[in-house]
């Protein structure tokens, strides 16, 4: 089965969903931090609950980091993990919230994996400057592509991990021009799309 790469294209939780742009602070979000503020909401029906992510950071700068809360029926807001960058994927299943943490503007050191109890932990350190951050397979496995250049006379090659909802890579691969990757989930074959390239950023 083979699986389109979704580009990495907003801030929170690009499960193949639509979700309209971050609304300017709307009341839940503290409000204690220099420079803008904006949420963004997503429901989760299998959950019962609504994930909110708070971001902060100067007025038209790219310089932002966030912090995710859950918020269940008729309880208060509750934080799940702060300084995280750029898309979030909710793994439905797993009940966890897959952090990409883009490393080109704020300099992360590796994607997160979080549980809705508030518990979290790095993953394998980024291998490269992170390309996309998608959700293929089954929707709760997520393909990371990094570019890089071994040298300033070299053409860029990619490296990419697919990995599982427990946070395990299921495989790693160079590529040195688009192509696919294939793996498996339960005994179940999937392909993704890897990009060309590029030279990182």
């Amino acid at each position: 089965m083979k699986v389109p790469v979704i580009m990495m294209t907003c801030l929170l939780l690009t499960a193949c969903q639509r979700h309209a742009p971050p609304a300017k602070h709307a009341g839940l979000c503290p409000t204690d931090s220099i420079g803008q503020v904006t949420e963004d909401h997503l429901p989760v029906a299998a959950w019962k609950a609504d994930l909110v992510t708070c971001s902060y950071g100067p007025a038209e700068s790219d310089a932002i980091e966030s912090t995710l809360y859950v918020q269940e029926a008729d309880q208060p807001l509750r934080r799940l993990a702060t300084g995280l960058t750029g898309t979030m994927h909710p793994l439905v299943i797993a009940r966890r919230v897959f952090a990409c943490q883009e490393n080109t503007i704020l300099g992360t050191t590796a994607p997160m994996l979080i549980d809705l109890d508030g518990a979290a932990r790095a993953l394998l350190p980024h291998a490269g400057s992170l390309r996309a951050c998608n959700a293929v397979g089954t929707g709760e496995q997520l393909l990371l592509q990094y570019d890089d250049v071994a040298g300033a006379d070299s053409a860029p090659f990619s490296i990419v991990r697919v990995y599982g909802s427990d946070g395990e890579p299921l495989i790693e691969q160079r590529f040195d021009h688009e192509g696919s990757i294939a793996f498996s989930v339960d005994g179940k074959p999937y392909t993704a799309d890897v990009l060309e390239p590029e030279m990182p950023d």
